[in-house]
């Protein structure tokens, strides 16, 4: 238990270096890229800054398996270095023990990732809807309201429910000559496929009559003439939690919508825990292979490498899989065989 404490322990340290410096890297790679939009609409650089810190949970989620590469690279490094791995071997530890700790040590690693996964959707959701109001060509959003300029009318949204569908919304009808003929006002809302706004129980003041007041209407429609549909705000399924990327699919399957965007987003995120084991299990072999050779910088230079080069390649993979018609569960489960395969190949030669 000495041996198995002592290992986690570095092994923890290992991700800790490597997150930091990942996260780090990729904020400073998404901050470069998210400053060509500063200056859109109501966008500040201080809402650059926001969105790419609320973005870095589901960063962290996504490479996760090279942050696990990255972080036992280390780990072996630092044992390396201190020749505590021959220590360990000299004890009679084999190769492929310490190999099965560095693989524990990931899964334990993937229990960060998920709590990274629950607390990150939210936040990744709240990154783009956020952003994509601060942009919006259609509409400028004053003090968290958006107003759309429509030929048939301006719509003032002042709140949005939880799938981003209009909450709170005001229209006004004008005639002509620009004069106010109809306001409404409705707290809930619904925008069809076909581009028709729904207002359910709402209140409706027409100027036109002679008596002006208020008057509910159960439903009522209004089709505008250029802004038909909310895709501005329709999120990515990558902003998207476990549980409504399930709905969505559904949702998708029962309008006979494609899917295949949405289901292999699922198979990804229920892959990523095998592609981090699988990945340790690279960079174990990799490490356990170096022995006593190398000194840290030459093994962390490997462990980039190799973690650039299978990660690319995995992506790289993906998709080739998904242009030959392999489908999403292929798809996602090839490439992570293939690293296995390799892996075990490595780690097989370094005993």
């Amino acid at each position: 238990m000495t041996l198995w404490r002592y290992y986690l322990v570095g092994m923890g340290k290992g991700y800790a270096a490597a997150s930091a410096t990942v996260l780090a890297l990729f904020f400073l790679f998404d901050l470069i890229s998210e400053a060509d939009s500063v200056g859109a609409g109501g966008y500040s650089f201080v809402d650059v800054t926001a969105v790419v810190l609320m973005r870095l949970p589901v960063r962290f989620v996504e490479l996760s398996p090279v942050i696990t590469m990255l972080g036992i690279t280390y780990a072996l490094g630092v044992f390396g270095r201190n020749v505590e791995l021959v220590a360990m071997r000299t004890t009679g530890i084999s190769p492929a023990r310490l190999a099965f700790i560095a693989v524990f040590s990931a899964l334990l690693f993937y229990l960060v990732v998920l709590a990274s996964e629950l607390v990150g959707r939210p936040l990744h959701q709240t990154a783009l809807s956020f952003r994509m109001l601060q942009v919006a060509e259609q509409g400028q959003p004053v003090r968290g309201d958006l107003w759309i300029a429509d030929p048939a009318g301006i719509v003032r949204i002042t709140d949005w429910d939880e799938g981003l569908q209009p909450g709170n919304v005001e229209l006004f009808v004008f005639s002509a000559d620009d004069q106010l003929e109809r306001f409404l006002r409705s707290d809930q809302v619904e925008v069809d496929a076909a581009g028709v706004w729904h207002f359910h129980n709402a209140v409706v003041t027409d100027l036109r009559s002679d008596l002006v007041r208020p008057e509910k209407v159960a439903d009522l429609s209004w089709q505008p003439q250029v802004y038909r549909n909310l895709s501005l705000f329709d999120l990515p399924v990558q902003g998207l939690s476990m549980v409504e990327l399930n709905d969505e699919i559904d949702r998708r399957r029962e309008n006979g919508e494609d899917e295949s965007a949405a289901l292999l987003e699922w198979f990804k995120r229920w892959m990523l825990p095998l592609s981090g084991a699988v990945f340790a299990l690279f960079a174990a072999a990799i490490g356990l292979h170096e022995g006593e050779r190398g000194g840290l910088g030459q093994r962390l230079a490997i462990g980039v490498l190799s973690a650039l080069v299978l990660y690319l390649g995995q992506q790289i993979a993906l998709n080739a899989s998904l242009v030959a018609g392999l489908g999403p569960v292929l798809a996602t489960t090839l490439p992570v065989a293939v690293v296995g395969l390799i892996a075990l190949v490595l780690l097989r030669r370094a005993t």
